[in-house]
């Protein structure tokens, strides 16, 4: 499966579905952390970004992507930016929270009324 989806991103390396289910497989297989694309090495964490800067409004990744930052201190580059753990989870949240308005859903962030 991971050589189908490393072809697939040689082909076309923006997309989004492509480098997160290679995120996926790298977390699974544990005598692979890091593959080469194009010249460049990626890792999971370094896959999830790829996600990010081709699709930025994607909450869950930004979940996922904080969950796998070490400490608050820890950062990643997405595109030119450079990307804390407490911000990838601010992005969830403003994303979530966005998609619940967006849907007609309450939404209660614990205010008063």
């Amino acid at each position: 499966k991971q050589q189908c989806l490393l072809k697939a991103l040689e082909g076309t390396p923006t997309d989004a579905k492509a480098w997160r289910n290679l995120a996926t497989t790298l977390s699974k297989n544990v005598s692979t952390d890091c593959v080469e694309i194009g010249g460049n090495s990626y890792n999971q964490r370094g896959c999830y970004a790829k996600v990010l800067e081709i699709d930025h409004t994607d909450a869950k990744t930004w979940r996922t992507l904080a969950a796998r930052l070490t400490s608050a201190t820890d950062f990643i580059a997405i595109g030119k930016k450079s990307v804390t753990k407490r911000q990838c989870y601010i992005h969830a949240c403003l994303l979530y929270t966005s998609d619940a308005a967006d849907e007609e859903d309450s939404v209660d962030l614990g205010g008063r009324r």
